[in-house]
């Protein structure tokens, strides 16, 4: 990734996650003007809103500017006020806020016919649907200070996106290396998912490793857990899928948090599999990267 602060980096080392949009992008700024994502610098002033209720807070600055080069891609079809649709170019994670739901979902997991949200809460604007893109290109994204939101414009209609995902570099520290180093001591460089846990009140670290389609490395996990236990912080290597994030929230504690380095879609989709099938491509490339071979 490169940032307006940092070095540039390239392949995998993706600073900030990969949550990002086509430069062209327009974004929602000061006084009601609009730019494009990519032309935006750090210092620059976006309209953003509170990540909890998804209300309009006035102007925020910007921190920081990224550029990912990302594989997860996602066309984003919306129905407009107007009768007509628009089409928003992102990555498969990047958070929307969903009017309907009121929580933030990942666009390669909004709901065709479901509503998101705009700066005044008026005026329909609805997935239509989702499309996957094969290939790799360029997306741009920001770090919004404080309520690390903005909108991007769908056609003339602004819509409300969160600025983070749970998206990290391959073994960059962290819970991710501590999975790269079990991963080592274990299963080598199969595909066999590897997630790390911390848990409240142990001084020891949880590892998991999936033994096949009916338990995944999350299942492991929390088969280790006690009673009343709760994890603090989570990293898999691919994203929880649909079933283990249903069965991870009744274990996790208030400000847990989760990430991982390749997305994982729901399998029972056709969306879904053709996401699992690049994420698997690109984390069997990630590991033998991080091996050296």
């Amino acid at each position: 990734a490169e940032s307006a602060q940092t070095a540039e980096a390239q392949g995998d080392k993706i600073a900030g996650g990969t949550c990002s949009f086509s430069p062209d992008t327009k974004v929602l700024m000061d006084h009601g003007k609009t730019k494009a994502i990519g032309k935006i610098k750090p210092g620059d002033k976006v309209q953003a809103a509170d990540p909890k209720t998804g209300k309009h807070q006035g102007t925020r600055m910007v921190t920081a500017t990224w550029v990912n080069h990302d594989h997860d891609l996602v066309d984003i079809t919306i129905r407009t006020p107007d009768g007509g649709t628009a089409t928003l170019r992102t990555t498969a994670n990047h958070p929307f806020y969903d009017k309907s739901t009121h929580k933030w979902t990942p666009a390669a997991k909004l709901l065709p016919g479901h509503d998101l949200q705009t700066p005044n809460g008026r005026g329909l604007v609805r997935v239509k649907k989702i499309t996957l893109t094969i290939g790799t290109a360029f997306r741009y994204n920001l770090t919004v200070e404080q309520l690390h939101t903005y909108y991007v414009l769908a056609g003339k209609v602004a819509v409300l996106v969160h600025n983070t995902c749970g998206e990290v570099p391959y073994n960059s520290g962290g819970l991710a290396t501590k999975a790269f180093q079990h991963r080592l001591n274990t299963v080598g460089a199969t595909l066999r998912n590897v997630a790390v846990a911390k848990v409240e009140g142990r001084e020891g670290l949880a590892y998991g490793i999936s033994k096949g389609d009916e338990f995944h490395a999350e299942d492991d996990i929390l088969s280790q857990l006690n009673p009343g236990e709760k994890i603090t912080e989570l990293y898999t290597e691919r994203q929880p899928c649909p079933r283990c994030a249903g069965r991870l929230a009744d274990h996790l504690g208030g400000d847990a948090s989760i990430s991982w380095s390749v997305p994982w879609g729901d399998p029972e989709t056709e969306l879904g599999g053709l996401i699992n099938t690049q994420s698997n491509a690109r984390l069997k490339d990630m590991i033998l990267r991080a091996m050296g071979i």
